[in-house]
């Protein structure tokens, strides 16, 4: 999706899908990734860096609401139940 959307422009050899508008490309991509994950032999070695992401990706999540809340913007109506500045 994000090479379909231009996001990335590198990515753009990924966008291909076939006709069924399956992503082959990107799929056979993710599948050497994981493989190379697994052919390391040694899970913790990948460890620190998925948690990283994961870390990451709650970090910025809590900066949006944390700049939303700030702005003030009329669109921003968390829905959250456990939602406190």
């Amino acid at each position: 999706a994000i090479a379909k959307d231009e996001i990335v422009p590198f990515l753009a050899p990924f966008a291909v899908s076939s006709a069924r508008g399956e992503p082959t490309r990107a799929l056979i991509m993710t599948l050497c990734i994981a493989q190379g994950g697994i052919l390391l032999g040694n899970v913790d070695y990948l460890a620190p860096l998925l948690a990283m992401f994961f870390l990451m990706c709650y970090a910025f999540v809590n900066l949006a609401c944390a700049f939303q809340t700030l702005l003030r913007t009329p669109n921003w109506r968390p829905r959250f139940k456990y939602y406190h500045w």
